[in-house]
This record gives C-alpha cells, sequence and structure tokens, in this order.
C-alpha cells in the first residue's frame, strides 16, 4: 500500500489523499475513527465482500469497520473528515 496525501489544513477538518494497493494486497480489519469517502479511480476495491470496480463511490460512516483488499491493484481517491451525513448506514454507487 502506498497513500499520497493531497490536501491537508489546520484550518479544515478534511484530509485527502491518494491511495494505491498493489494487486494481491489485504489489509487488516480497520475500525473507521471518522467519515471517510472512497472513490475508486482504477482497478477493483473489494470491502466486507462486496467488489467495488472503477468509478465507484464509497461513503463510510464512523465506527464502521472494515477490510481493504484488491486482487488486481486499485488506484483510491480518499477523503477522511469534515463529511456531513455520513453518519448512518454505509453507501455505495457503482
Amino acid at each position: 500500500m502506498r497513500a499520497q496525501p493531497l490536501y491537508h489544513s489546520p484550518c479544515y477538518p478534511e484530509r485527502i489523499q491518494l491511495i494505491e494497493l498493489g494487486a494481491g494486497t489485504e489489509l487488516q480489519p480497520l475500525t473507521l475513527q471518522e467519515e471517510t469517502e472512497i472513490f475508486v479511480i482504477s482497478g477493483q476495491f473489494a470491502d466486507e465482500g462486496d467488489v467495488h470496480p472503477a468509478h465507484s463511490w464509497l461513503l463510510l460512516p464512523p465506527g464502521g469497520v472494515h477490510r481493504p483488499k484488491s486482487a488486481g491493484g486499485t488506484l483510491l481517491y480518499a477523503r477522511r473528515g469534515g463529511i456531513r451525513g455520513a453518519r448512518g448506514a454505509r453507501v455505495a454507487l457503482t
């Protein structure tokens, strides 16, 4: 896994980064401390049994547990913090 920070400011709560998961990557389960928005730029992103192809958008609420993985590799845009409305159920649009 490789992460490239794109934006962070002490004046605003969000942090944005590009995340690259290489082929065969499977991370340990993560408990989200804050709301997280993920856009799949390329490849396929698997999470909790669901596979999200390129151009999928996910909104994950705080407190949720997820286990990111990618069989063939993927590039993700991830935004954490400062997202309103992410308090309920998880949302995925593919």
